[in-house]
């Protein structure tokens, strides 16, 4: 029935005007959860999904590998990565929110000096090859570099050594809460519209704005910018963003491309 519902929805989406129908379709995605998108996918692969699901704690492999990358590490949170992924959803995103860069994340770093990229994202290769729909991630810095199609920055983070931010909690609490379901908030989100904060789901700069936050280097109080209406334009323009709590955002730094090298590859979701 839920999938009826969702199918639904997908052919208002086509006939009705884009406001009405995501209205619709983020309330049905809020129903259409976990354990309905395993049934299906098992219907519809069920040799790939069996291959890459532990049935013990029906926790997807992937996800048990994320896990597995950070067991038992202590995480402080490094900085911030600007990306600008070369293709038509990266073009469309930037063209939307005036800005050079489409995507966001965190680096953290663990107690031996390995760096991580933490992040929301997807890709319609994960979904199709891993049945790994958009979530929260996290994978070694290294490797999301080599293989990002597009340009990958830095932002450091300078504090007091005393004060480096612990996130090891956050990130094993969000791995895999899933990409934001309400599809208007992504909307709302440019001119600063959303009138309220959540992290049920999210997207990309929402989850790093609530990660500064939860840490004290982003004002969290009743008049304080929502996380939810961060955009990537807000952690890559230089000098744009003020942090508190004793943090001083760095100047950008290119881990892979430049300002006129931008590669068109593969569709990079979000």
């Amino acid at each position: 029935m839920k999938l009826l519902a969702l199918l639904s929805t997908l052919l208002a989406f086509a006939i009705y005007s884009p406001p009405q129908a995501m209205e619709t379709l983020g309330d049905d995605l809020k129903e259409f959860d976990a354990s309905l998108r395993d049934e299906f996918l098992k219907i519809a692969q069920p040799k790939a999904f069996q291959d890459k699901t532990d049935y013990k704690t029906h926790e997807p492999a992937y996800l048990k590998e994320e896990r597995d990358l950070i067991a038992g590490k202590k995480l402080t949170l490094a900085g911030i990565l600007p990306f600008r992924g070369g293709d038509v959803v990266g073009d469309t995103i930037c063209a939307l929110t005036n800005s050079q860069w489409s995507h966001t994340g965190a680096k953290v770093v663990d107690q031996e000096g390995l760096e991580y990229c933490f992040e929301c994202t997807g890709a319609a290769d994960e979904i199709l090859k891993e049945n790994m729909w958009p979530q929260v991630q996290i994978h070694k810095l290294d490797d999301v570099v080599a293989n990002y199609n597009g340009n990958v920055g830095y932002r450091p983070i300078h504090t007091a050594a005393e004060n480096n931010a612990d996130v090891t909690t956050y990130v094993h609490s969000w791995l895999g809460i899933p990409y934001e379901e309400r599809p208007l908030d992504l909307i709302r989100s440019i001119g600063d519209w959303n009138k309220e904060e959540h992290d049920k789901s999210m997207f990309c700069s929402q989850m790093v704005a609530l990660l500064l936050k939860k840490v004290g280097y982003l004002p969290n109080g009743p008049d304080a910018k929502l996380a939810d209406n961060y955009i990537p334009r807000d952690f890559g323009m230089q000098e744009s963003l003020a942090l508190s709590g004793g943090a001083q955002l760095g100047d950008l730094i290119y881990l892979k491309g430049s300002p006129s090298k931008v590669k068109k590859h593969k569709c990079v979701l979000f």
